[in-house]
């Protein structure tokens, strides 16, 4: 040990095989320790012994003095000892530390030892005298008792551990006298009586034959306090890492003196599986205990058992059809073999009344067993030469179960509870190889059913069989023999083993499989029908000798499908993920009306001799490799479709030997395809391909391919449209086909529509088209330089039109856009008999710059329309259009006719509308104005040439924007928009803004509407506007904009007509300067004018006079003779002039005239004479 003399006080005591155990204080450690003699190998100074710190405590040298050792009724050692924490604060105390073993020792101090629980026993007082002198020793009941000093109390203490936290002891191990001689109360009780403040306690072992069952227990007894004041408890051991007592049940009901039972029922082991709760030799411990109280208890037992096990059952019906409408005759024999063994308490047997069976008193069912109920008597031996039937389940839990019938002639899969699914392994514990009543064997991982038997895997259950299933062969359809049937909802997964079906396939619920997985239908008679129902087959084999099969519904391989023996006539369209091979010939597949499809990517080897009705193939690259010498007949058609630039191979297998090809008639069903080594069969009619590649030209391919000429391609004719802002099918031909446009607008957007027709022999290929545009006044467009595809930096410039975005179809709509086919030379011509007329609008789309991709078949005709606008092309020019193909701007073979237009004059209005969630709040929103088709057919509301405007969400505003441009930009801008809504104003409120720039760069509101009713026309403008700004802020280079709204919602504004402020708000006229010819001045009287002055406008005269020819001129009017008042006299009306002392004595005179336009500015007076009088 250390240097310390205070190392020491030694207790000693002898474990019961002999060896000696002492305990010891190490004031060098503060700890207790205890050294253990084991002969040799220890780790103490000699090595005779071992040495352990048990506890270490607080830094005070007295701390593990005055320790005690013995040793319990099980051999294990218990320490008390001294704490001397003990300050004027701490309080000293009294601790205990029992061995444990292992690791899962608790209480220790940092430096202890996990193979020890330390107990603090007793914290005393801060006299540094409490504690000492302990001494332990054992009761004859197990508990262990402490005895100690006191110090404060200068007194002898005790303490007593109520319960023993082993598991057994001595007394109680194998005690049965009491407990199981009754199962009721029969007065010959097992009495434990404790004294005040002590706890009774009983201790009991039961054993098992495993240690996987669900613990249970039953106690009897009584005690003489009732369990509401003083609980009754029952307790199990639990072992493994815990080492603890587990209570299980903790009762406050129990009656003083009354028999009662505690049990385990209802409880929730804390170990669901059950192995912490088992020692070595299968033994549960339990323990019953009662809390301690002021006074003596006595805790009576009259029995503890094991609750009698229970038994269960099984019924059902034993059924001649899968409908239970008909059941097998009275008195049949049905057996019931749990996990291949019988598990009942008497005959494992019953049988038959009314069809109805039961089997009871099923004993021992746990989680995971197989049940195997079949008709039969005798094991080996087939008992029942009439009826068949067997059915198996896997059940989770114990329990009764109905409703499981047997059917005869099926063997029926199923499983029961929580159980997921059954496996071939689960059926392997009693088969045929056990009784011959069963007809199925399952070894190794393989199920093999005889040939008389349906496989029949139950509604909403599922057969996982991990390995292979075969249902043996029959000849005979109509039985259920060789049949596999999953019922509805029912599922069999095969992940990747082998399925072989030798009767009917009847899937009414899942087929689950994984890529390898082959299934072989091995019947070997006609007749036989599979119906795939869901989850598609992968490699499908039919291999039966006569044998012959159809499908029920149309079945999807993602395999390989191969006719080694038999016919199949499928009855049904098929498609298939992989190769095709048909070893049999031409008579081993019927094809009938129905289409072959192959569906996927991977290459596929076409092989046998082969009938297809119509062979089909939409998959873009995909290899398709005929076998060598071999016919393959096409009665209806070969339907092979790829894309441009990814075309579908027809070749042979053997690279320079044909196979041959045999179409019953002419065909034209392969496009995009590239043929090499493809041959014909004598015989045979001819393929046309599309949009195909010949490999070896004159070569390998046998004369039954044509392959097709080539196109010619030539601009027929075009139609020019405005777009009046509904959507692509209404717009507006201005002109008739072929007609130039002289009057357009700089900034216009129109519609420029191109026919196109391909009069030569073969189609031109997929490709997209450019509009190009060239200045004929300036080039005469006759050279490629001089044309320039529509782009963003050309003078005509792709767009998008009200009318829609890309994508949107043309349809025929109107004389503007049909097609004129008996015209020479101007429209689509007639190419012989075969030429389509029709044009191929659904091939052709809006669109801005380019076309679509299409592909532009031979004796047809298509049309094309482009948007384009015109703000940078330059005025007074003609430009005209053409089509290329983008690929080289590769020109047509010809061009009958050029689309032209004009541009005469400056753009002045802009128009767009939207439908956006969110209003626009800065000048970005101001770039995107379009044409101004559309929204002045009149000046007037005439009811009839409206622009609907849609909002289709109830978060959608619809808008209408419209810009002019002001010659004069020095007075506020002024419009007036027409239109109505199908909801009411009154209910969601129009808005007119106009757009203010400058500091406030904003939308400012000029007026609204929200009383007008629904679908009736009304009027915004700016009439009554105040700004709130100059008037330069409402102007951008001279553009004025405003636009128009209604509050968010579903509904359509209608815009009848915008019309712009026409003339100046107000102007005024000065007349030449007259000469009365009174030499001193003359006197004014009168003034008066001629004309008309319309609703709303107004004019205003004043006069100015001078004696000199010259002036100076102040022109004044009205009442007070100023510069700011004037005359206001009715047209035809004399006013008289007031002004004397202003006026009068003056030889010269002028007027001016003020011309007032009403508050909208589209109308003004008319002025046509004045008339002034004076006298000399």
């Amino acid at each position: 040990m250390g240097s310390i003399i205070n190392d020491g006080f030694t207790s000693i005591a002898i474990d019961p095989s002999g060896n000696a155990w002492v305990s010891y204080q190490s004031a060098t450690d503060t700890a207790v320790k205890v050294a253990n003699y084991v002969g040799s190998g220890g780790n103490c100074t000699s090595a005779a012994w071992n040495c352990t710190i048990v506890d270490t405590m607080g830094t005070a040298v007295s701390d593990g003095r005055y320790s005690s050792i013995a040793f319990d009724f099980l051999g294990n050692a218990w320490v008390s000892y001294y704490a001397n924490t003990g300050t004027a604060t701490t309080a000293t105390s009294v601790r205990v530390a029992n061995y444990v073993g292992g690791s899962g020792g608790t209480g220790c101090g940092a430096g202890g030892s996990t193979a020890w629980n330390c107990t603090v026993v007793d914290t005393m007082g801060t006299n540094t005298n409490d504690g000492r002198f302990t001494s332990i020793a054992f009761g004859p009941s197990g508990n262990s008792w402490v005895s100690y000093h006191s110090g404060t109390d200068t007194a002898l203490k005790i303490a007593k551990f109520h319960l023993p936290p082993q598991q057994t002891n001595s007394r109680y191990v194998l005690d049965t006298v009491g407990y199981t001689a009754d199962g009721t109360d029969d007065t010959s009780y097992d009495t434990m009586a404790a004294l005040a403040n002590e706890r009774p306690y009983q201790l009991f072992r039961l054993t098992n034959g495993n240690n996987t069952d669900r613990p249970t227990a039953q106690w009897i007894g009584q005690s003489t306090i009732a369990a509401a004041s003083q609980n009754i408890k029952l307790e199990i051991w639990r072992g493994g890492t815990t080492n603890a007592w587990e209570t299980v049940k903790t009762n406050s009901t129990c009656l003083a003196n009354v028999d009662c039972t505690i049990d385990d029922s209802s409880y929730s082991f804390v170990d669901t599986d059950y192995s912490d709760y088992y020692d070595g030799s299968f033994n549960n411990w339990w323990r019953v205990w009662q809390v301690e109280g002021a006074g003596a208890t006595s805790l009576k037992a009259d029995l503890f058992q094991k609750p009698g096990a229970s038994t269960n059952s099984v019924s059902g019906s034993v059924c001649t059809n899968e409908a239970c409408s008909t059941f097998v005759t009275d008195d049949t024999k049905v057996v019931l073999k749990k996990n291949g063994a019988d598990a009942c308490s008497g005959a494992c047997t019953a049988t038959t009344t009314g069809g109805a069976y039961s089997i009871s008193g099923i004993t021992g069912e746990a989680a995971n067993d197989i049940l195997t109920i079949y008709i039969g008597d005798t094991p080996v031996t087939d008992d029942n030469g009439t009826y068949n039937g067997v059915a198996v389940t896997k059940i989770s839990a114990a329990g009764n179960l109905t409703d499981i019938n047997l059917i005869t002639s099926r063997i029926v899969l199923r499983h029961e509870g929580s159980i997921t699914s059954l496996a071939n392994t689960d059926l392997q514990g009693w088969d045929k190889d056990n009784d011959a009543d069963i007809k199925f064997t399952s070894n190794a991982g393989a199920f093999v059913s005889d040939n008389t038997e349906e496989v029949h895997v139950w509604t909403g259950k599922t057969w996982a069989p991990a390995g292979t299933v075969t249902t043996n062969a029959t000849s005979t359809q109509s039985g259920v023999g060789g049949d596999l049937h999953i019922d509805t909802s029912a599922t069999l997964d095969m992940a990747a083993n082998a399925l072989s079906v030798g009767g009917d396939y009847n899937n009414a619920g899942t087929l689950s499989k994984s890529g390898s997985q082959t299934t072989t239908f091995a019947a070997t008679g006609s007749g036989f029908t599979i119906t795939p129902g869901t989850g598609n087959f992968e490699n499908v084999i039919f291999d039966g000798s006569s044998g012959g099969w159809g499908f029920a519904s149309a079945p999807t391989l993602d395999g390989n499908l191969t006719i080694t023996n038999g016919v199949l006539t499928p009855g049904q369209n098929m498609t298939v993920g992989g190769s095709w091979t048909n070893s049999v010939g031409t008579t081993g597949f019927v094809a009938g009306s129905y289409i072959v499809t192959f569906n996927t990517s991977a290459t596929a080897l076409i092989n046998g001799t082969t009938t297809f009705n119509n062979f089909n193939s939409t998959v873009a690259g995909k290899i398709f490799n005929f076998k060598a010498s071999q016919v393959f007949t096409f009665a209806d058609t070969l339907t092979i479709t790829g894309t441009s630039g990814n075309l579908i191979q027809l070749h042979s297998d053997l690279a320079g030997t044909q196979w041959k090809a045999h179409f019953n008639a002419n065909q034209t069903g392969v496009s995009y395809a590239t043929i090499k080594d493809s041959g014909c069969d004598t015989g045979t009619s001819n393929e046309t391909p599309s949009n195909s590649t010949d490999e070896a030209p004159g070569g390998t391919n046998g004369s039954c391919w044509i392959f097709a000429g080539a196109p010619t391609l030539t601009q027929r004719s075009y139609i020019f449209e405005d777009d009046d802002g509904a959507n692509v099918n209404v717009n507006n031909s201005q002109v008739a086909n072929n007609t130039v446009r002289t009057s357009v607008k700089k900034g216009e957007r129109l519609n420029v529509r191109v026919q196109i027709d391909n009069t030569g022999t073969g189609p031109a290929s997929a490709a997209t088209y450019d509009l190009q545009a060239c200045n004929f006044t300036d080039t005469g467009c006759d050279i490629p330089a001089e044309w320039a595809t529509v782009s963003g930096a050309t003078d005509i410039r792709p767009s998008w039109g009200l009318s829609g975005g890309s994508g949107d179809d043309l349809t025929v709509s109107g004389a503007d856009r049909a097609i004129n086919t008996t015209a020479s030379g101007t429209d689509c011509v007639q190419a012989g008999p075969t030429f389509d007329a029709t044009a191929n609008t659904s091939e052709w789309y809006e669109n801005t710059g380019t076309s679509n991709s299409v592909t532009l078949t031979n004796n047809k005709c298509y049309e094309m329309s482009f948007d384009v606008h015109t703000g940078a092309a330059t005025l007074n020019k003609e430009y005209r259009f053409r089509i290329v193909k983008t690929t080289g701007a590769t020109v047509l073979d010809a061009y009958s006719q050029y689309p032209t237009l004009t541009i005469a004059s400056s753009e002045d209005r802009r128009y767009s509308k939207d439908t956006p969630t969110s209003l626009g709040s800065t000048s970005s929103d101001l770039v995107y104005y379009l044409d101004n088709r559309g929204y002045s057919y009149v000046s007037t509301d005439d009811n009839v040439n409206r622009d609907p405007n849609a909002a289709g969400g109830g978060t959608n505003i619809p808008v209408l924007n419209a810009a002019y441009k002001y010659a004069n930009a020095d007075e506020f801008p002024s419009v007036r928009w027409n239109g109505q809504s199908n909801v009411a104003p009154s209910t969601r409120t129009l808005t007119l803004q106009a757009f203010r720039f400058g500091a406030s760069n904003a939308w400012e509101t000029v007026t609204t509407n929200n009383t007008t009713g629904v679908d009736t026309d009304f009027e915004l403008s700016t009439a009554g506007w105040a700004p709130a700004g100059p008037k330069s802020d409402y102007y951008s280079s001279s553009w004025a904009y405003f636009r128009v709204y209604q509050t968010a919602g579903i509904e359509t504004i209608k815009t009848d007509w915008v019309n712009w402020g026409t003339y100046r708000a107000s102007a005024y006229v000065i007349s030449q300067t007259f000469d009365t010819n009174a030499t001193n001045g003359a006197g004014y009287q009168s003034i008066m004018w001629k004309g008309s002055e319309p609703t709303g406008t107004n004019v205003r005269l004043q006069l100015a006079t001078s004696n000199s020819s010259s002036g100076p001129w102040t022109y004044i009017g009205g009442s007070t003779c100023a510069t700011t008042d004037w005359y206001a006299p009715a047209p035809n009306v004399s006013t008289k002039i007031g002004c004397h002392s202003v006026n009068n004595n003056k030889r010269y005179f002028r007027y001016k005239v003020f011309l007032d336009a009403n508050a909208t500015r589209d109308v003004i007076p008319q002025v046509d004479d004045v008339i002034v009088t004076w006298s000399p």
